[in-house]
């Protein structure tokens, strides 16, 4: 049973790195407050990634009326959402895309 145990955390580990990696970091979680929201901002960051508001709230783990919502200045994210929408300035568009289909990929692994 142990050696069991050992060889699935060494199977394990590689895939939490990478998981790490591909995950905002918690340092923007906790910069958060001195992070600035405006929805002018987001817009334009969604328009320049070249993504709908769906698919941007995937990245970000929200629905997509949130994301209208957002930009239409009708509600405020979180402080733990814009944390996320932080991490995402740094993307471009194929890294965004990249992670849209690791998203769909993971999402349809998932059995229901």
């Amino acid at each position: 049973m142990k050696r069991r145990v050992s060889y699935l955390q060494r199977k394990v580990a590689p895939l939490e790195k990478q998981m790490l990696k591909s995950v905002p970091s918690q340092v923007a979680e906790v910069d958060a407050g001195r992070v600035r929201f405006t929805a002018k901002g987001l817009r334009s960051q969604r328009q320049r990634l070249g993504l709908s508001a769906g698919d941007y709230g995937k990245l970000i783990g929200v629905a997509d009326q949130t994301i209208y919502n957002w930009e239409q200045e009708a509600s405020r994210p979180r402080k733990q959402q814009v944390a996320r929408i932080a991490s995402l300035r740094q993307l471009g568009k194929r890294e965004a895309l990249a992670r849209l289909e690791q998203l769909k990929s993971e999402g349809k692994k998932k059995p229901k």
